[in-house]
């Protein structure tokens, strides 16, 4: 008789020490479960937080049919955070009973504060890079050398350094390099008229390809040519 209670009670023993295991196992399940959908939850949430911008950008390119340079408007879609802004509630005042009449509760208007942002000095890019590069290659034409190509990566690279001379008031080359290019000529009128273009022109007949830029700035108007 005490030979089969003690393997009774050895197999009670080995039941709950499986069972504590399967609790156990359960319980990790689920946790991770709850984990997994705290994670989707976040990420619909910054999702639902987010919205699609509509951008344009005028940018040149060269047409190897006609062998002219011609501009063309690229539409750029950017993801902007959406600023939820809660407003506060207040709650109304009951009316007093002891008033024969009720006075109606008109809301105050609301007073929009102005921004303190300082405003920054607007560049507004001139879309006629083509009509430069036509005046470049009149000039190349006219002395025998071969016309310049357009290219997309120094057109980038000019837009920043006109951008930078026109921030610092330089007429000269602003610091900084203009890689991958070899070469760059700068130019600064007074007047909207790209004239003075002749600035920025190089004879030099390694130069096969460019990028131009012209802004408007608040003393002129500033041009930047980037050469390989």
């Amino acid at each position: 008789m005490s030979f089969r209670l003690l393997r009774l009670h050895g197999f009670r023993g080995l039941s709950l020490n499986l069972l504590g295991t399967a609790l156990l196992i359960a319980a990790c399940l689920l946790s991770d479960t709850v984990q997994a959908d705290v994670k989707k939850a976040d990420q619909a949430a910054a999702a639902d937080q987010t919205e699609r911008v509509t951008t344009t950008r005028t940018e040149s390119y060269w047409c190897t049919k006609c062998k002219r340079n011609h501009t063309r408007v690229v539409n750029y879609i950017v993801e902007e955070p959406i600023n939820i802004s809660v407003e506060p509630t207040t709650e109304q005042p009951q009316p007093s009973a002891s008033k024969a009449t009720e006075e109606p509760n008109t809301p105050e208007p609301n007073i929009a504060e102005k921004s303190s942002t300082p405003q920054s000095v607007t560049v507004s890019q001139q879309s006629s890079t083509t009509s430069v590069l036509e005046m470049l290659n009149a000039q190349r034409s006219r002395r025998g050398l071969r016309s310049l190509q357009f290219d997309a990566d120094l057109q980038r690279v000019a837009e920043m350094r006109v951008l930078k001379m026109v921030r610092m008031r330089m007429k000269g080359h602003p610091p900084g390099s203009f890689a991958p290019g070899r070469y760059e000529g700068v130019g600064w009128t007074s007047n909207s008229s790209p004239s003075e273009i002749r600035a920025c022109y190089t004879s030099s007949p390694n130069m096969r390809a460019a990028g131009a830029a012209m802004a408007q700035g608040p003393d002129g108007v500033y041009f930047a040519v980037v050469y390989r």
